[in-house]
């Protein structure tokens, strides 16, 4: 097994996103462009409130960034998740959306206006996510009860919203979304303490050319939803091949200040699922008193799910913060949590697998480029945008491995006889600990050192890892060892 140096990334830059409008702001979210770039530029755009930002990572040392882009949009406008995609043309797109004005934003990296709007969504908008299937097709996740599934396509223009999801699932307004890496599926989680399953149309149905007076198909039922699994608000949900990853704002006390402390990010499964077999026929009804319904096949002394796994995540009982999970080919899986203390916990899942709890490994990770149509040679044009600023640490902590201000602990778990190997008949109820944690120096002022992290995203090769969250706080770690 590698050494822990080899596996986890070491933090190189902990600061404040560079603008004065940034600094008291939250931001809420960060992703990498998802395909490989011509020189190799790792690209990742955030954002938060009124900004949306793109930015291309400087090796250093010391580490930095440059802004390729900034929109600074109308004051009335409040972002709070986005997605990547390419046009038709093979320009990179970014699809950003949040509370105000209901409405997704398309923007082309080479406008300074939205080049695409969506409207239809009644209430906030919580997570968007492009389909594994085709750059086109769009997933969005709204307080308005409802998942609405778009198609960009220059052809769809007329009525982009091509089915809603919405009826008998989600009873309050939904926080997350995830496509299956076969794109057939989608998972759900809201406030309702729910986590859904539904059958998303077929590519060839989504694809179709529409006629102006053809309504979204409505699609009512999901396969598979539980009330049972958490005990508050559902806010990051994930696919781990079939198994599925998890965590609820709080853990499952009964809310006092122990509970606060001691939350918990779920590995389950939904008992008779695999991801190839047909859609169910005919979904599962509800009735009164029934808080897990499930199309899949499962033994009348199943609840409809297996719990596998559960992770140990202190400090995350706050509303809206999400772990970040590293899942492709050929590389060790990995999960990373950022809490409210400025802490970052990471577990090595193929440690999991190898014998520390009993989920099933999964079947490959999240396919490449070629899975949904993209052009494989990716990012091309991006990389000469003209660099409007270069950013290193505003000021703060510009960090490394040997950075005396930086603080790090590693913490394998040294209670199952085995360093960091649980075994396979311990109780998967009892919550697994960090394999390994950094808590990184900030230059925020004492009475307000912490800070939480929002959302963390890898970069597709696995060698970059950025956080972002409070007071306009942005980390990056790296590292050069991904198998």
């Amino acid at each position: 097994m590698p050494a822990n140096a080899d596996i986890f990334p070491s933090l190189v830059l902990c600061a404040r996103a560079q603008g004065h409008e940034l600094a008291e702001s939250t931001l809420f979210d960060v992703k990498f462009w998802p395909w490989p770039v011509e020189d190799d530029e790792p690209i990742f755009a955030f954002t938060g409130g009124r900004d949306l930002i793109v930015c291309a990572i400087k090796q250093g040392p010391p580490a930095s960034y440059d802004i390729l882009k900034w929109w600074h949009l109308d004051e009335s406008v409040c972002l709070n998740s986005l997605c990547w995609t390419v046009s038709a043309e093979g320009t990179p797109l970014i699809c950003a959306a949040g509370s105000s004005p209901r409405t997704i934003f398309v923007f082309d990296i080479d406008q300074d206006e939205p080049v695409q709007t969506l409207p239809g969504h009644g209430r906030a908008i919580n997570d968007l996510q492009i389909s594994p299937l085709s750059p086109y097709i769009l997933a969005s996740a709204s307080e308005d009860y409802s998942v609405r599934i778009w198609n960009l396509s220059p052809a769809h223009q007329n009525q982009p919203c091509r089915a809603i999801l919405s009826g008998q699932g989600h009873k309050q307004p939904l926080l997350a979304l995830d496509f299956h890496p076969n794109g057939r599926w989608l998972l759900t989680g809201a406030m309702d303490t729910a986590i859904a399953l539904w059958a998303i149309p077929p590519l060839s149905e989504l694809d179709s050319l529409p006629t102006n007076d053809v309504e979204p198909r409505v699609i009512p039922y999901p396969c598979f939803i539980s009330q049972e699994i958490h005990t508050n608000f559902v806010d990051c949900v994930k696919w781990y091949g079939d198994s599925i990853i998890s965590r609820a704002a709080r853990g499952d006390g009964d809310g006092g200040d122990k509970d606060l402390k001691e939350n918990e990010i779920l590995i389950w499964r939904i008992d008779g699922f695999d991801a190839e077999m047909p859609h169910p026929l005919q979904p599962p009804i509800p009735y009164p008193g029934l808080y897990t319904r499930s199309a899949f096949p499962h033994s009348e002394s199943s609840r409809g799910f297996e719990r596998l796994l559960t992770l140990d995540s202190k400090h995350t009982s706050r509303f809206y913060l999400r772990f970040g999970l590293l899942h492709e080919p050929g590389m060790r899986p990995i999960l990373v949590m950022g809490n409210e203390q400025a802490k970052f916990l990471f577990w090595d899942l193929q440690r999991c697998e190898e014998g520390e709890g009993v989920f099933k490994k999964p079947k490959g990770g999240r396919k490449k480029a070629a899975k949904n149509g993209v052009n494989a040679e990716g990012l091309g044009r991006l990389g000469g945008l003209k660099r409007d600023a270069s950013v290193a640490s505003d000021g703060a902590s510009a960090l490394t491995n040997n950075d005396s201000n930086m603080s790090t602990s590693a913490t394998p778990d040294a209670s199952l006889g085995v360093p960091g190997v649980r075994s396979a008949t311990e109780d998967p109820m009892t919550p697994l600990q960090p394999h390994y944690s950094k808590t990184p120096a900030t230059s925020l002022p004492n009475y307000r050192s912490y800070f939480a992290s929002s959302q963390m995203s890898w970069s597709p090769d696995g060698k970059w890892l950025v956080g972002v969250g409070d007071q306009g706080m942005m980390v990056v770690f790296h590292r050069d060892n991904v198998r």
